[in-house]
């Protein structure tokens, strides 16, 4: 286990030296999902282990674990998001590579030998993401339309008697 969080990595080096890598990162720190968050309070936690499989390719396989801030979308109230995904990428060098990968394993190809671990863990997080968050059910809302089956209003009722 690395004692202390590296700003940048080399996962090559890592998997070869089958190295754990654990840690926190600040959502406040992750530029690109503010967007999607109604705060950025909050951190990012994941344990990472590099390693070769079976067939000697490098590995990543991990998880991450936070709590995002967001927007409901259907009652436009703040919610808690939770994410708690594992991590299973093998270290390509292109992406031709890709179509041998197995189906429960993602890619990560890599054009520099060095890559920040806060993007990785970032790249992670922004998949997890739903594209539409939404309660399961949602607060009472002052807005919601009442359920009164008896009053409903027809507009075109009156088109009925034009029918005969």
């Amino acid at each position: 286990m690395l004692e202390e969080l590296p700003l940048a990595i080399d996962p090559l080096r890592l998997a070869h030296q089958h190295r754990l890598v654990q840690g926190k990162f600040a959502l406040a720190a992750m530029q690109r999902i503010h967007e999607s968050l109604c705060a950025t309070d909050g951190e990012v936690f994941f344990e990472w282990l590099f390693s070769l499989d079976e067939a000697q390719r490098p590995m990543i396989r991990g998880w991450i674990k936070t709590t995002l801030p967001m927007i409901c979308q259907r009652c436009l109230q703040p919610m808690q998001w939770h994410i708690d995904n594992t991590v299973s990428l093998m270290i390509l060098s292109n992406e031709a590579e890709e179509e041998t990968l197995p189906d429960e394993v993602d890619a990560l190809t890599l054009h520099t030998a060095t890559v920040t671990m806060r993007e990785l863990v970032e790249n992670e997080l922004i998949l997890a993401i739903p594209l539409v968050p939404k309660h399961e059910v949602c607060p009472v809302n002052e807005y919601a339309l009442s359920d009164n089956s008896e009053e409903k209003y027809h507009p075109f009722a009156a088109l009925k008697s034009f029918k005969k």
